[in-house]
């Protein structure tokens, strides 16, 4: 990805809002998704609003917090990098599995144990995949064949020397704890009703693989008297951890920007693409001329799973008023539309006055689950050979990167894409708020967690609707 943090600590990005003098209000949230507060400070704008105002023209040059901002991102960036890079004196930990669900779902669940591991001093490897991992394209079948962020216990495994303090041999018989035949990652779906293997199914019979698989790996660490026991994380860490403890064991240099920009910049840190990945985007960022047309509006519509399992079928007709008058009070000079839908490209025509820069489609998502009669994206990873995980993955990152290099952004924050979209889109700006415009709720994030105090709409905390009333973030 394009870093523009050093470009954003000199002048601020074209109508970045740079952030308050003093500090923010840092927020956690308790398992019941009621606010914990760890730090006082300013209102968190993004948390408290649905749509950017215009930044006042003395902001534009209130460049000194923004530079700190800027100096601060870069401070936790070289710790993550540091903490993810195996030392002797570094103990491991590692996740059993993660919840799986659309992508950017999937990514986020990877913050709070990165957070977690940074603070104890571990170093966190990539977790095994299951539904997204295509082990014919990708030996190590893990988060890291996307991403160049975390270690991968399958490099491990293949050492030459220890790693993290234990030795390859060690490593492999790990492995197979974790990820062999025996493991969860080996249990089978049941067929549920209707002869289909669903997510609910292939969850129950990990459970107690996964339960296995730790008393195990203590047993293990027990009979060779391991120095230093790899720490293994439940699968659903963030109902399992006290989040606000974790949050209060980092430096306050980063909590005093607020939720939003932490956040935000971990995002940025697990996403750093792998060298494939990074090569597709380079030829997806040619391919649609991005350079060539800045400044570039990022428009996010949503029409894949999101139709059927929820039924938020928007085409684009909801977005345009928004999207015309960020064009013409703003200065874009063409919009980046990220979608999976060719009906909602075929809209486009009827706006003739917009450049538009969008991405040739593959094979829609939502086609194949319509024909399948499959409601959630994962239902269909788990029938093999619908679809192709690993090119969907790719397909779907390349489109949330470039939305993050555009210069605003338009779209709905109930949807994971649109909210990992532009906290990238911040972050690489070392924090700035970027102009953006959400249809339905504002940014959010608590681990798949909901209620009133997490989605909610401006400053808003009553519950927005029935529509609403089972959305986590």
């Amino acid at each position: 990805m394009v870093d523009l943090s050093s470009a954003a600590s000199s002048r601020p990005p074209l109508h970045c809002l740079p952030p308050p003098r003093g500090n923010v209000t840092f927020v956690a949230f308790d398992a019941t998704g009621a606010p914990v507060l760890v730090s006082a400070g300013r209102a968190d704008y993004v948390l408290t609003h649905s749509a950017s105002a215009s930044p006042p023209a003395a902001a534009q040059h209130r460049l000194a917090p923004l530079a700190a901002m800027a100096a601060d991102a870069r401070s936790l960036q070289h710790a993550l990098r540091r903490a993810a890079s195996p030392a002797a004196g570094r103990r491991a930990a590692a996740l059993q599995a993660v919840p799986e669900y659309g992508v950017a779902a999937t990514v986020h669940s990877l913050v709070l144990p990165a957070l977690s591991a940074l603070a104890r001093n571990e170093t966190l490897f990539a977790p095994r995949l299951r539904l997204w991992a295509n082990p014919a394209r990708c030996a190590a079948a893990d988060s890291s064949c996307f991403f160049a962020s975390l270690p991968s216990v399958a490099a491990a495994a293949s050492a030459t020397e220890s790693v993290a303090g234990v030795a390859p041999q060690v490593w492999r018989r790990l492995a197979e704890l974790w990820h062999g035949p025996a493991s969860a990652f080996g249990a089978a779906a049941a067929p549920a009703a209707g002869g289909r293997p669903t997510l609910e199914s292939l969850a129950a019979a990990m459970r107690p693989r996964l339960h296995a698989s730790r008393h195990r790996t203590a047993a293990l660490c027990r009979r060779l008297a391991l120095a230093q026991c790899p720490r293994l994380l439940p699968f659903h860490f963030a109902a399992a951890v006290d989040e606000a403890a974790v949050f209060r064991s980092l430096p306050h240099r980063w909590l005093r920007h607020g939720r939003f920009w932490l956040i935000s910049q971990v995002l940025r840190f697990v996403t750093a693409p792998s060298a494939l990945v990074e090569r597709r985007l380079r030829r997806a960022r040619a391919a649609v001329r991005l350079e060539a047309h800045r400044p570039v509006l990022a428009l996010h519509v949503r029409k894949g799973d999101a139709c059927t399992h929820r039924g938020e079928c928007r085409g684009l007709a909801p977005f345009m008023p928004h999207v015309e008058r960020m064009v013409e009070t703003r200065g874009y000079r063409s919009v980046f539309l990220a979608t999976p839908s060719p009906e909602v490209i075929a809209e486009t025509r009827r706006f003739p006055n917009i450049t538009w820069l969008y991405r040739n489609l593959t094979p829609s998502l939502h086609d194949a689950m319509r024909a399948h009669r499959l409601v959630r994206i994962e239902d269909a990873l788990l029938q093999g050979g619908l679809i192709d995980p690993v090119q969907e993955w790719q397909d779907a990152l390349i489109d949330i990167y470039l939305m993050a290099e555009s210069d605003g952004f338009v779209g709905a924050f109930s949807s994971s894409a649109a909210r990992l979209a532009y906290s990238l889109m911040s972050a690489m700006r070392g924090g700035c708020t970027m102009p953006f415009v959400s249809l339905d709720m504002n940014w959010c994030f608590a681990y798949m967690r909901g209620g009133p105090n997490v989605v909610r709409r401006g400053r808003s905390h009553t519950a927005l609707g029935a529509r609403f009333a089972n959305l986590t973030c």
